[in-house]
């Protein structure tokens, strides 16, 4: 997914996935299929984003982002992330070994080629792990800002931020990479980019509904 610079106005883009990499195949009866009325465990947490690893961020704020200011904004991504997947069988949860699996890091891996919001793995669609990068994720919620926001809704957008940047990275490791990152409409989950839309808008499943759909289903009442 495409992020921006640390600039005060957008100037360069990254994109919300930098690879998708499908590392397994298997047959029809190991695929999620809506009939399974089983809940698939998810999960999601926040990994080393303390208020030293994410100081790029502070600096572009009124004041330094706080514990509590990271409390809110993990709570607000794990609000995005249930209002994404509302009604399916994935579970986010605290299950050990969950099938698929996002963490939330500072920043992209030393090495990497370029930078990007968020990178998964998928295998064979029935697992998949992924991490969201918050340094970049921040610092484009605050470049893609309008002037009048205050600090309390930078901080809320970065949250909505990183838990749509989730919800991207899991749509990937269910799907794999078709479907994923063609739209050109800006206001879906879809899109390769980050945009403002993606922190300042309501976002709604596009291109990729109906295999999400197929694959993970609406949960069934008791």
């Amino acid at each position: 997914m495409e992020a921006v610079d640390s600039s005060a106005k957008p100037v360069r883009r990254f994109s919300l996935a930098a690879s998708l990499v499908v590392a397994a195949t298997c047959g029809t009866a190991c695929q999620l299929a809506a009939s399974d009325s089983r809940l698939i465990p998810a999960g999601f947490w926040f990994d080393g984003v303390t208020p030293a690893s994410v100081t790029v961020v502070s600096e572009r704020l009124s004041a330094p982002l706080t514990t509590a200011d990271l409390l809110a904004i993990e709570s607000a991504a794990r609000r995005e992330l249930h209002i994404a997947f509302a009604h399916t069988r994935l579970q986010f949860t605290g299950a050990p070994k969950p099938a698929f699996r996002v963490r939330v890091v500072p920043q992209p891996e030393y090495g990497r080629p370029y930078p990007a919001a968020g990178q998964s793995r998928a295998f064979g669609g029935i697992r998949g792990n992924g991490t969201v990068h918050f340094n970049i994720v921040a610092l484009s919620a605050i470049a893609y800002a309008d002037g009048s926001s205050g600090r309390d809704a930078l901080v809320h957008a970065i949250g909505r931020g990183v838990g749509r940047t989730a919800a991207h990275e899991f749509a990937h490791q269910i799907l794999g990479p078709a479907g994923m990152d063609g739209t050109a409409d800006r206001f879906s989950y879809e899109h390769g980019d980050l945009r403002a839309e993606h922190f300042y808008a309501q976002l709604h499943w596009g291109p990729a509904a109906a295999r999400l759909q197929q694959r993970i289903g609406l949960r069934r009442s008791r």
